[in-house]
């Protein structure tokens, strides 16, 4: 479980975000979903943290990738960077 008070970085945070966003208003779903999920105080925090947990994983997936692995030596904030700037990269397709 992530620190509740731990500083995030920028980056990161948008991926965070990004991660909340998907959680709260899954595929196909809309407006009622995320009024839903906006409606309870706890689902903000629980979702938030829940958010940073599955972010913080993935960032250590692409940290512990296979050679060659350009990411093996980043911090969480460049690689939660491309990772957003790879998230945005599709959503313009």
């Amino acid at each position: 479980m992530s620190d509740p008070k731990r500083p995030l970085g920028p980056n990161f945070k948008k991926f965070v975000f990004l991660k909340m966003a998907k959680d709260a208003v899954p595929d196909g779903e809309g407006l009622s979903a995320a009024l839903t999920f906006l409606s309870k105080g706890e689902n903000i925090s629980v979702g938030f943290r829940s958010a940073v947990d599955w972010c913080d994983a993935a960032v250590q997936i692409v940290r512990s990738a296979g050679e060659p692995n350009p990411w093996k030596h980043s911090n969480e904030e460049e690689i939660a960077g491309e990772l957003v700037r790879r998230i945005e990269e599709r959503k313009q397709r």
